[in-house]
């Protein structure tokens, strides 16, 4: 018998403890085919110190104990888990339909060279670069059209799991900007073109909002909301402000 019988990959050096019958002072523990170093307790109980790089990578390494000159103990099997994956974030966060394949990074916690990225549950081309760190190779068809697609990070067993999903979005459509004008003058109005270029058809309807302006500033859109359709659609943004105020001296409020 094996305590404790199982360990984390990657985890520390640990002390096993075997028990069973017929040890000698002379008993040698091998773990994974591999001497380590052993205490004698007693004729019923030996501990065996396990370092750390002896359970680096998950599998199942076999336990012996060999008394010199007499024979070897039967095989007992210990377990050592991948530990379960923990996904963060994916870059880039979205893409706009209708993109070619493309590399996706992936960050989180305990990637293992085992590890695979899953798109809405079907694993995907998957590189590891660190234990932080996977890449994966998304499809075409992953991209051909808008939605939310789900991303997960899988460890293999023996233990292992699978990650919360990350949401990628495949946006349906995309809006640009003018490059010019990039300023408004304070008291003077502005107008910004924005284009709606929809990616295929896309029958959903887009409202316009604006956010963040200063103190006086409004803004105005020719269309609030507008559907796409499948051809571009053009939406005039007015920016209206307040001049700013004058300030005199303290000199010429006194007549100097």
């Amino acid at each position: 018998a094996l305590f404790p019988a199982s360990a984390t990959a990657g985890g520390p050096g640990f002390t096993l403890t075997i028990t069973g019958s017929g040890f000698i002072p002379a008993s040698q523990v091998s773990f994974n085919l591999n001497n380590v170093p052993t205490t004698y307790i007693s004729a019923r109980q030996l501990l065996a110190a396990i370092p750390a790089n002896a359970i680096a990578l998950a599998g199942d390494p076999v336990v012996i104990v060999t008394n010199p000159g007499l024979g070897i103990s039967l095989l007992a099997t210990f377990v050592v888990n991948n530990p379960p994956p923990g996904g963060g974030t994916v870059s880039p966060p979205g893409l706009p339909a209708g993109n070619a394949a493309l590399t996706l990074t992936v960050t989180g916690t305990n990637f293992t060279k085992g590890s695979t990225v899953l798109v809405n549950g079907s694993s995907r081309i998957t590189t590891y670069v660190s234990s932080t760190l996977l890449q994966a190779t998304l499809l075409p068809s992953d991209l051909s059209q808008g939605g939310t697609l789900n991303i997960t990070v899988s460890n293999p067993p023996p233990g292992g799991g699978t990650t919360p999903a990350i949401s990628f979005q495949v946006a349906d459509y995309s809006v640009s900007a003018p490059t010019t004008p990039t300023s408004v003058t304070a008291g003077q109005p502005a107008s910004f073109k924005l284009t709606v270029s929809p990616n295929g058809a896309f029958s959903n309807s887009v409202t316009f909002t604006a956010s963040g302006l200063p103190t006086g500033a409004t803004a105005t859109f020719s269309s609030a909301t507008i559907t796409p359709g499948s051809t571009p659609v053009n939406v005039t943004l007015s920016i209206s402000t307040t001049a700013r105020s004058f300030a005199p001296s303290w000199k010429s409020l006194r007549g100097f």
